[in-house]
């Protein structure tokens, strides 16, 4: 089973994630002495591309779908924020991305699975 890794993102936007696709998250985590006191998801989604390709996607205003998400990765402001990542295979992806934004509510992300059944 491959277990959740998670990097700042500054240093995501520096050398890009490692990983081969899956789901990932941007998350915003308060802690106190390194340990988590509060986690929002910010943006969920999968991809089926290398990691790194899709997150630099995110980041090119000349190819990201989501503005919302592209000002908050190019704000300068980045403390906190953590890209998570979990490699899943296509259909594993595509019900874990549902399910965590229908739990999660991510204010980022632009569809939204409200009231469909899970699967």
């Amino acid at each position: 089973m491959n277990a959740w890794r998670h990097i700042p993102l500054d240093l995501a936007l520096a050398t890009g994630p490692t990983g081969n696709g899956g789901v990932y998250l941007v998350v915003r985590v308060d802690r106190i002495l390194g340990v988590p006191t509060k986690v929002e998801a910010l943006y969920v989604g999968r991809t089926l591309r290398p990691f790194r390709r899709r997150f630099r996607e995110h980041v090119d205003p000349w190819r990201s779908h989501n503005e919302a998400l592209h000002d908050a990765l190019s704000k300068r402001d980045l403390d906190g924020l953590e890209l998570w990542v979990r490699e899943l295979g296509a259909r594993e992806a595509r019900r874990a991305e549902k399910t965590l934004i229908r739990w999660l509510k991510p204010k980022l992300n632009k569809i939204r699975y409200d009231g469909e059944e899970n699967g």
